[in-house]
């Protein structure tokens, strides 16, 4: 589902972006060739697609926007360019998946936050944010100082890289109350450390994801009310300090 609202949302054919998608499961934490392979491969797809939008004048997708983009009256880097396209499309058929296959298994792993989802879809905006809080979906994100400051008695220097660990953000006791609960009706009133904290590195695409989880689920449990849990879930061989997808959760659909 992610990977067709997105292919749809930006432009280019679900098929294609399929076979892209499908590298993210084999990419190994040892393997950094292997992860190199799938960054190329999804720079060569958007480098043919833009040179072919180019040619286009239908101008009504990101990926033309994109494309035609100008700063200060110059087009915009071809570099620049491709790694927009990657961060958009990447997120739009990794991260949400992580969410969506995560926060089923959260809800799985508490029947009564389960049953009240069921009994009330009114429940279901608080609950992506709480499945989004309680996912995580991206572990890690690094950056580097840019001036010398002092953080609770740390002192980082100009140039120091340092790491935001979202499980650990999101679990703060100081940000919210009893974090280690899972809870759909819980009304979170700050930003989440899913999306980046805000800022200029905040998600570019959490509204999109929001609205993707928020729709799964409404139609989820219209469809099937009783949705559970048919086997083990398996995590992906692709478990990195960044991610810890789950390629696996078998579900049996009951109306």
């Amino acid at each position: 589902l992610p990977i067709t609202a997105t292919c749809n949302l930006i432009g280019v054919s679900d098929v294609e972006a399929q076979s892209l998608a499908d590298m993210i499961l084999k990419i190994e934490s040892n393997t950094g060739g292997t992860l190199k392979g799938f960054n190329d491969a999804v720079q060569q797809f958007f480098k043919a697609v833009t040179d072919e939008r180019r040619k286009s004048p239908v101008q009504d997708t990101i990926v033309d926007t994109v494309a035609r983009a100008e700063i200060d009256g110059q087009p915009i880097a071809e570099v620049d360019m491709l790694h927009l396209l990657w961060v958009l499309f990447l997120g739009g058929i990794d991260s949400t998946v992580h969410a969506a296959t995560g926060g089923l298994l959260a809800l799985f792993h508490h029947p009564k936050q389960l049953e009240a989802l069921r009994g009330d879809p009114g429940l279901i905006k608080t609950a992506v944010e709480e499945i989004l809080r309680w996912t995580s979906t991206s572990h890690a994100n690094k950056r580097q100082a840019t001036q010398d400051f002092e953080i609770h008695g740390t002192r980082i220097k100009s140039g120091d890289f340092v790491t935001v660990w979202s499980p650990s953000a999101n679990r703060d006791e100081q940000a919210y109350p009893d974090p280690f609960r899972f809870d759909v009706r819980r009304n979170i009133t700050r930003p989440i450390a899913t999306f980046g904290m805000g800022g200029k590195h905040t998600c570019i695409g959490q509204y999109f994801a929001r609205l993707e989880l928020r729709v799964l689920l409404e139609e989820l449990f219209r469809r099937y009310p009783n949705v559970e849990q048919a086997a083990p879930m398996v995590r992906s061989p692709a478990y990195t300090m960044q991610i810890s997808p789950i390629s696996s959760l078998p579900v049996r659909l009951k109306h």
